[in-house]
């Protein structure tokens, strides 16, 4: 691990805490079964985050989420209690799952699960075709060789199910 990607990822991780991994944090002293405390576990070395789970080309989106998150729950227990749990592409949009929040924070998830579907999975830009199979949103230069449709074309699913 880089030692600069570290001290970035705990500065990402003090602004938003709810981007540690669940592993990062202190077993529950009193009952294992129970969730962990919202203490980071001084054997954590800041290799990765719930952030490195997002693909490249929604980064900053999910970055914009971060912080309409921190806004919405700042100042609350849910700012130490909110955590991911689970972000994937599935179905050509982010998916993210996550313990803890509120209806605000549910709401700007799924926001951000829609807005995804016409962001390139690769680069950020416009998503302009869906490719078949392993469903993904794509811009005209990323698309490549995969078989795709124009996103808003006959069949287009888009992950709206």
């Amino acid at each position: 691990m880089i030692e600069n990607e570290a001290k970035l990822n705990k500065e990402l991780c003090e602004r938003f805490p709810f981007l540690l991994p669940y592993q990062a944090l202190v077993e529950n002293a009193d009952n294992p079964l129970l969730p962990r405390t919202d203490q980071v576990d001084p054997a954590y070395d800041y290799g990765y985050t719930m952030l490195d789970f997002v693909p490249k080309g929604w980064e900053a989106l999910f970055l914009r989420l971060c912080e309409d998150i921190r806004a919405a729950i700042e100042g609350t227990e849910e700012f130490n209690t909110f955590r991911f749990v689970d972000i994937k592409e599935q179905y050509g949009m982010l998916r993210m799952l996550a313990d803890g929040g509120n209806k605000k924070t549910d709401e700007l998830m799924e926001q951000c699960e829609k807005a995804s579907q016409h962001i390139s999975v690769n680069c950020g830009k416009p998503a302009t075709r869906i490719s078949m199979g392993w469903i993904c949103p794509y811009c005209d230069d990323c698309i490549g060789n995969r078989q795709s449709e124009e996103i808003g074309s006959k069949g287009d699913t888009g992950g709206d199910q």
